[in-house]
Formats: structure tokens, C-alpha cells, sequence
């Protein structure tokens, strides 16, 4: 049955079929992934892992390391004065930086410095041991600090900072800046 096209309308062609696969629109690119998983953004990885020597940082882990860099104690903070900007002899520091599945107060990444400011809390952890020992088989040297070491004068612990970096510089982890 057909049907009548009043003088206003116009006769448009009924749509086409959606295209087959394997038929000839292989220019067509597809967002939405496969049967069998995948993000639609490319091939399928067989795992989710980052290349060799490289972390992948958790979504998780981002979120609280932002949230506690809005969150400085006072100790952090005064330390942060004297890092930030490359001003201790020009190494560039992080703060509250995600490394592996955890997060260090401050990193020198590039030397692979950590330095942890403890308040009353870390007097006996286990845990912090364990994150030291993780920290330590992935190349990198934790220094640790305790509120009260800070707060008075920041200069103590800048000088063994100075010195770990001086004694890192000659190591084979440090690279030039």
C-alpha cells in the first residue's frame, strides 16, 4: 500500500540497512568495545600493566594523595617552604606524591629520596616498616622526620636532606639536572 505525499511533503528514500561486517565500511571506526571486554579505544590488552620500572598509579591513590595535599600538618608545611621550586640545590621535589600503593609526604623522584614528616601516631608502626622495606626494594631511600624535628627549625633536617642528596648524587640511581 502506498502512501498519498501531500504537495508540502517530500519523498525522502526509505534508510538503509545498518552496514553487515566484512562488507565494505571498514573506515567506520566503532567506540563501543567489542564483544569479550576492552575500553573501545584500541585492541585488547591481555593485562593492565604498566611498562617495565614504571608504576600504575590506582585512581584511588590519586584522589587521596590530592586530598591530603590540601591537607598539610604545620611540620609539612614548613618543610614544603624550603623544597618546593628545585630550591634545595636545584633537585625537584613532590609533595604527597603516589608511589606504587603508597603515597610518600615528599619525593625526589629523580634521586629516589623519600622523606616521611611522622607525627605521634607512627611511634610504633609496623606498617611504616613494611612501606620502608617496599620503598627500599624499588631502589629508593627513605628518610624520616618527626613533627617535633621541624616544627622549632626546619634547618636540621634540610641538612641531612642535603646530605642524602650529596651521597645520592655519586650513586648510580641519581641522574643529572
Amino acid at each position: 500500500m502506498k502512501r498519498k505525499v501531500s504537495g508540502s511533503e517530500t519523498w525522502l528514500p526509505p534508510p538503509l540497512p545498518s552496514p553487515v561486517p566484512g562488507e565494505g565500511v571498514e573506515s567506520r571506526s566503532n567506540p563501543l568495545p567489542r564483544n569479550g571486554g576492552g575500553l573501545g579505544r584500541g585492541p585488547k590488552r591481555s593485562e593492565l600493566s604498566a611498562p617495565e620500572g614504571k608504576f600504575r598509579t590506582k585512581t584511588k591513590s590519586l584522589k587521596r594523595a590530592r586530598v591530603l595535599r590540601r591537607q598539610m600538618t604545620d611540620a609539612e608545611q614548613m618543610l614544603w617552604k624550603h623544597l618546593r621550586r628545585r630550591q634545595l640545590h636545584g633537585f625537584h621535589f613532590r609533595k604527597q606524591c603516589p608511589i606504587g600503593p603508597y603515597i610518600a609526604d615528599f619525593a625526589c623522584l629523580e634521586a629516589k629520596l623519600i622523606i616521611e614528616v611522622d607525627g605521634g601516631q607512627h611511634a610504633d608502626s609496623g606498617h611504616d616498616a613494611a612501606r620502608d622495606a617496599w620503598m627500599a626494594a624499588h631502589g629508593c631511600r627513605t628518610l624520616r622526620f618527626w613533627n617535633t624535628d621541624i616544627l622549632p627549625r626546619a634547618e636540621g633536617a634540610l641538612t641531612k636532606i642535603t646530605e642524602a642528596l650529596g651521597r645520592l648524587e655519586t650513586t648510580e640511581y641519581a641522574q643529572a639536572h
